[in-house]
């Protein structure tokens, strides 16, 4: 007669077992919990670089058009609004499409606003060297050794502001427009404009005088147009299948870092600084 193992070593390896299965089962979860958070914070990761990198290209996008119609100031002098106008609309549909309204402007010393100002003429390259005044008034600009009035836009009042305005009569926009004379790149003019209901900003791109020697190359003046990062994302988020609340805003300094993503209540945020139009955002 064989004996019996006691029912006490019996249970005591039932139990074990049971235990064992429970930790097997919940490492298991928590491995597959692991694995599915660790694919979505993937996947979530890559959406969101795709958006930052399409609103990257739509802010370089505009930096290019706008410097693709810098060739017109050799032609804003010479050829009257309306002609100017029947061109942009028959020859510069891709860049009146994605600039909106634009213009140009002329580098011009003292003397040389004098005698325009003195000038008893009418017509194109006549006009009066003006700044913002108290209210929506335009007032003569203050005396100064250089001047960048606006000479030409695709449409009357386009800008927002008359021709002769002076670009650089803001200390802000003069401080861009002397780093441009010094790098000749397409910069962006970090103050918000008092342009309709959405937050837009100048943007300046130098039109450089190639026939003089590289180190003598002297900025003659700018192609000008006002961008809008609102318009921006939200053609980024129409070319996207992906619903995101994207913001673009300017960064106050640079910051080297990389970007960052987290979880939140419902959704993923992501942060991640880009450098467009010469400007950190």
């Amino acid at each position: 007669m064989k004996n019996k193992p006691p029912r006490s070593r019996h249970s005591r390896w039932t139990i074990l077992l049971a235990i064992v299965t429970a930790v097997v089962g919940i490492g298991i979860s928590l491995h597959v919990r692991a694995r599915i958070a660790q694919t979505e914070t993937i996947t979530a990761k890559l959406t969101a670089e795709t958006l930052r990198l399409n609103t990257e290209r739509e802010l370089n996008l505009f930096a290019e058009v706008l410097e693709s119609v810098r060739a017109l100031h050799a032609l804003s002098d010479a050829v009257n609004q309306e002609a100017m106008n029947e061109f942009i609309e028959k020859g510069l549909i891709h860049q009146h499409a994605v600039l909106g309204a634009f213009g140009l402007t002329q580098r011009i010393s003292h003397r040389h606003r004098l005698q325009i100002e003195s000038s008893d003429q009418t017509g194109p390259g006549i006009y009066t060297v003006v700044q913002q005044g108290p209210g929506d008034t335009w007032i003569p600009t203050g005396p100064r050794k250089i001047y960048y009035p606006l000479t030409w836009q695709n449409k009357a009042e386009a800008l927002g502001v008359p021709i002769g305005f002076d670009f650089t009569s803001t200390p802000e926009a003069r401080r861009i427009v002397q780093r441009i004379e010094q790098t000749k790149k397409t910069s962006l003019v970090p103050v918000p404009l008092k342009m309709g209901t959405s937050t837009s900003y100048w943007v300046f791109a130098p039109v450089i005088n190639n026939s003089a020697p590289p180190l003598f190359n002297q900025v003659l003046g700018l192609a000008v147009a006002a961008i809008e990062p609102d318009a921006i994302l939200q053609k980024v988020s129409a070319s996207s299948t992906s619903e995101a609340d994207l913001q673009l805003k300017l960064l106050s300094e640079n910051i080297e870092t990389g970007g960052t993503i987290r979880r939140t209540v419902n959704s993923w945020l992501y942060r991640h600084p880009l450098h467009a139009i010469d400007t950190q955002w």
